[in-house]
């Protein structure tokens, strides 16, 4: 049975589910654009031939199951990385959450997920469909998972959006400049070299 967290306000509970209906209603108007295209293509006779339906949902299969390991794998460390900045928070270890802060996902690994994912969609909307309704259902779906997909996960890298972040670490944790942050603190912790004189009191005093 579903229970509310009680730490939680009702408007930061509101602002929560607004967020995540943005998500949704983002993810539906990118897969029913998509959809549309596909249908303008489809009426035109533009899909494969009944012959290479086949190969296509051959490749199609091998595309979508190395997809899911490596979305898997971008997942568990969005994740991980989540649950070691709100543990920063919790024990208010700056230096920890000032790390992990600003580590977003590899360009190279969008590369990868993008041309797994977008070919995986084109044969799914290249696929020779003999219904209109079977095809508006696969093409919608397929889009509409793949946008969600990459939404959250580009939503969870950035712990501003949180309502709970923003909340529980103080202000100037999400806000200050980590280079500078970094730069000061290891001036600070500079120890003063052994050999180096230090000036006596007389001198000090002039």
């Amino acid at each position: 049975m579903l229970r509310l967290d009680p730490s939680r306000s009702w408007p930061e509970r509101l602002w929560a589910l607004w967020r995540n209906i943005c998500l949704v209603v983002e993810s539906v108007i990118s897969a029913g654009v998509a959809t549309t295209m596909w249908y303008v293509a489809w009426s035109h006779g533009y899909h494969f031939n009944p012959k290479a339906d086949a190969r296509a949902g051959t490749i199609i299969l091998v595309l979508a199951a190395i997809f899911a390991i490596q979305a898997a794998l971008t997942s568990g460390k969005v994740g991980d990385r989540s649950v070691l900045l709100s543990e920063a928070v919790r024990t208010r270890n700056k230096t920890n959450f000032m790390i992990m802060r600003d580590i977003r996902i590899p360009m190279r690994i969008h590369m990868l997920l993008s041309a797994l994912g977008l070919g995986m969609l084109f044969l799914i909307s290249c696929y020779g469909f003999e219904d209109f309704f079977e095809g508006v259902v696969c093409v919608f779906i397929s889009w509409f998972g793949m946008a969600m997909y990459l939404l959250t996960t580009l939503d969870l890298q950035n712990p501003r959006n949180s309502m709970w972040f923003r909340k529980t670490a103080p202000d100037d944790w999400l806000c200050e400049n980590a280079d500078a942050f970094f730069e000061n603190e290891t001036t600070d912790n500079v120890e003063p070299h052994p050999d180096r004189k230090q000036p006596s009191s007389r001198v000090a005093a002039q």
